[in-house]
């Protein structure tokens, strides 16, 4: 009996416990707390947002409607403010005027629009005249008047859109207004605006009204909700508590419940609890072998993001319907957007002004390969340089900002264009030379017309002329291309292509041209310089000697005509005969000494001279048969070749003298068998004469120092031949000049011809 009755005391408490798990009272409560939660707390939410709501929906209704009435009221008008003046002849009249002629051709308009809409204000403004033009409803010609600008509804005038604006306080009503305001144009000049403006307090007492009746059908809704829970708790109740007690007995029997489906339920608990067990024991290893692959898989990830955050270029992540998954912060800089803005929209939504992206990120997916270009944005205004990188379930993507680097580069050409145009035009000698091996890279037209080079003599690969071929001693180039010393203003010789030597002035300075070290050299050419400065110097000298001649030739004559004719005295004794040619060797000497004070006397530049205009040829006809004449005494031919030349204001005696000078001189340089050349011709506005033989040529140190007077080369000259002939050049305002070369040399003297 105590065993029956404590197995029923086992059973009791089983059964307790049993129910108590199964349906514990605080269920009730808590699925009663639930339910206030949830129908109570949306109510709270929607009693909160729904006036907030609805407010911003009325608002945004009203604005609409008030859009309507100031478009409308702006198409109603009859013309502009000017037109209606103009039919109306009151252009002229007073503003208070002009406002009364409007005030009559708006305000039935105004008033047929308030009919409609009575609890609307609205009417017409000018900004000219400052002041309303109609109003409505309730219309007064006390209200024709100016409104404070600095209300926000004046903004219209700076934005030239139409705006809808919210005031605190409404001019005409005198309380918060939600206020339309659509600008009037005349020739594309905001002349006045339109209004349409609704009370607050409407807005605000429909929003009050649907606020009150959300709150009383939810309050309706939660009492109704409680019964049918309170009902449905009551039965579920009995029917858990006689499952219970079925579970408790272990017993299979029917349930008397209105909840059949605890009968099946009731009959797998203890068939499917064994293998609920082992099923748990097997997915709580499952779930270990899980956790721990999404921590590594979770590491892997973070590692991977700190890399493309770490990185400078833009990296974003696309799948295959082209929406954004991933971007770094790079990316977020450069599209502008933020990660949480732009993962999961696509692409070509977010992002525009790159029409050609969609094009090639189509070419990248159709072709399965990467792709890399350069795109610039027409919106954003940015060069990009992007790389695609196609992959099964979307793209990879990297972008870099390489504006400033393209602006750089197309600076630098610009730069480039401007040194090149500046290098062409320049006057001066400009060539480019690669500093390793002073290969010539490049030269300007004047370097080609200076040296009579052509282009493809200079540029034309490793075979071509280098720099110090035709520069001498420039800068010792060669030898010292690795790192050549600047200079500025250096003068230098060069050669040209006939093998003249020039000179000029040098500056170099170091350049790079497509990455490669050159050196940049400009020359400004001073040969006609030199050759002005060594005739400035050669009429210098001979102005120096020709005032030492004319100081103290007549003094050294004196005393030597006296010396002369005591010794012509004195030859003549019969008893000085036994010296007779000493005295005539004496005088000899006396007289060649009295020649060169004569041709030193010549010399002096200053010294009157009577010129007459004259024929240079007739002047040379005379003198052939005496040049023809020394010339076949030593064996060598004379050809005069005279051209038609003008008259030209001359002295015969020093041009005799000056073409008997250069033609012995020529003369004596020729061998026998050579050949003398008179000429005369024309040249531009200069008439030349040119001596000309085909002797061995003046050597270069002799022809730097020739007219110098003394200076000689032959054994009795006295050096004052050619230094006689400048001076005679010089006084006929005449340049003497020579060109010599092994073979042939040329004296040319150019007469300017007369002015009048």
């Amino acid at each position: 009996m105590a065993e029956w009755r404590c197995l029923e005391l086992d059973k009791h408490k089983i059964l307790q416990v049993t129910w108590q798990k199964l349906f514990p009272l605080a269920i009730t409560k808590r699925a009663y707390i639930s339910m206030l939660a949830l129908i109570f707390a949306p109510m709270l939410i929607l009693a909160l947002v729904i006036p907030h709501e609805s407010l911003s929906v009325r608002k945004a209704h009203r604005g609409q409607e008030l859009y309507q009435v100031a478009f409308n009221l702006v198409q109603k008008m009859p013309g502009s403010y000017e037109d209606i003046l103009a039919r109306e002849g009151a252009l002229e009249k007073a503003p208070a005027e002009k406002v009364k002629v409007l005030n009559q051709a708006l305000q039935p308009i105004v008033n047929d629009f308030t009919s409609i809409q009575p609890h609307m204000s609205m009417g017409y403004y000018s900004i000219e005249l400052d002041s309303s033009l109609a109003f409505g409803p309730n219309f007064s010609e006390s209200l024709l008047k100016p409104i404070p600008h600095n209300y926000p509804y004046f903004s219209v005038y700076e934005s030239g859109k139409p705006e809808l604006k919210y005031s605190s306080r409404s001019v005409f009503w005198g309380e918060p207004i939600l206020i339309q305001t659509y600008p009037i144009f005349d020739h594309g000049v905001i002349v006045g605006h339109v209004w349409a403006s609704y009370k607050m307090r409407d807005v605000t007492n429909e929003m009050l009204t649907e606020a009150r009746n959300v709150f009383i059908v939810g309050a309706l809704t939660l009492l109704a909700s409680f019964f049918l829970a309170w009902r449905a708790f009551r039965k579920l109740r009995e029917a858990l508590k006689a499952f219970a007690e079925r579970a408790a007995d272990n017993s299979i029997s029917t349930l008397p419940t209105d909840f059949p489906e605890l009968n099946s339920i009731l009959e797998m608990v203890q068939a499917h609890n064994e293998e609920l067990i082992a099923l748990n024991n097997n997915l709580q290893e499952e779930i270990g072998v899980r956790l721990q692959a999404e921590s590594e898989l979770a590491q892997i990830n973070r590692e991977m993001s700190d890399i493309l955050e770490s990185i400078s270029e833009a990296f974003f992540a696309l799948d295959e319907n082209w929406r954004f998954t991933y971007l770094n912060h790079e990316a977020e800089i450069l599209l502008g957007r933020t990660r949480g803005e732009l993962v999961g929209k696509a692409i070509w939504e977010e992002i525009s002004g790159h029409e050609s992206m969609q094009e090639k990120f189509l070419q990248a997916q159709k072709q399965k390969t990467p792709l890399h270009y350069e795109d610039y944005g027409e919106r954003s205004h940015k060069w990009l340089e992007i790389h695609v990188y196609p992959a099964e379930n979307g793209f990879s993507v990297f972008m870099r900002d390489i504006t400033e680097r393209r602006l750089a580069n197309e600076a630098l050409r610009a730069s480039e264009q401007r040194f090149f145009k500046a290098f062409y035009s320049s006057p001066s000698l400009m060539v480019i030379i690669d500093r390793k091996n002073g290969q010539i890279l490049d030269a300007n037209e004047s370097f080609f017309f200076f040296t009579g080079y052509e282009r493809a003599q200079i540029i034309q690969g490793s075979d071509s002329l280098k720099f110090y071929d035709i520069f001498e001693e420039c800068f010792a180039l060669e030898g010292q291309m690795g790192e050549p010393e600047l200079v500025r203003n250096s003068e230098v010789t060069y050669h040209t292509q006939d093998g003249q030597v020039r000179y000029g002035l040098a500056a170099t300075e170091k350049i790079e041209l497509s990455g490669k070290p050159c050196l940049l050299v400009a020359i400004i050419d001073i040969t006609e310089r030199k050759h002005f400065e060594k005739e400035m110097l050669r009429y210098e000298r001979l102005s120096l000697v020709g005032q030492m001649a004319a100081g103290i030739g007549h003094e050294i004559r004196n005393p030597m005509t006296t010396v002369r004719g005591f010794l012509q005295m004195l030859g003549a004794k019969q008893d000085l005969q036994a010296y007779h040619e000493y005295f005539y060797l004496m005088i000899e000497e006396l007289d060649r000494a009295n020649t060169i004070i004569s041709e030193f006397l010549s010399l002096g530049r200053n010294r009157p001279v009577e010129l007459k205009l004259q024929s240079l040829n007739a002047i040379l006809s005379a003198l052939a048969p005496l040049i023809e004449a020394d010339a076949l005494n030593g064996e060598k031919s004379f050809y005069l070749r005279l051209e038609s030349v003008p008259h030209l204001l001359l002295n015969e005696k020093e041009i005799r003298q000056i073409v008997l000078n250069l033609a012995r001189n020529a003369l004596e340089a020729m061998e026998p068998g050579g050949v003398l050349t008179l000429k005369t011709y024309l040249e531009e506005s200069e008439v030349v004469l040119a001596v000309e033989d085909n002797g061995p040529g003046i050597p270069a140190e002799v022809l730097a120092k020739i007219g110098t007077p003394f200076y000689t080369t032959k054994d009795q000259g006295t050096g004052l031949g050619l230094a006689v002939c400048y001076s005679i050049a010089a006084r006929h305002q005449a340049s003497m000049t020579v060109q010599s070369m092994p073979g042939q040399t040329v004296f040319m003297v150019k007469f300017p011809l007369p002015t009048c």
